[in-house]
């Protein structure tokens, strides 16, 4: 897509290292430090994020996407399971 879009092109880009590998056992990703989008989305909010004074046992807004995340990728397998 980045190839193909000279807007995409001119943007900057952040780049990180995960700290665990993908969770998302749908298909392989073609390198172990990669992550699906919802992942690296989290990620980055995470990277963003003030983390100043913030309890670790209350969890964040943005820790739901990886609840969603979990939700649909053991749905899928499931599926795919029975098939």
């Amino acid at each position: 897509m980045i190839r193909l879009s000279r807007n995409l092109q001119v943007l900057p880009l952040v780049c990180f290292v995960p700290p665990t590998p993908s969770a998302f056992r749908i298909r392989r990703q073609p390198h172990p430090d990669y992550y699906s989008t919802i992942e690296a989305i989290h990620h980055v909010i995470d990277l963003f994020a003030q983390t100043e004074n913030e309890n670790p046992a209350k969890p964040r807004l943005h820790d739901n996407l990886l609840a969603v995340f979990g939700t649909a990728v053991s749905r899928q397998l499931y599926y795919t399971d029975r098939s």
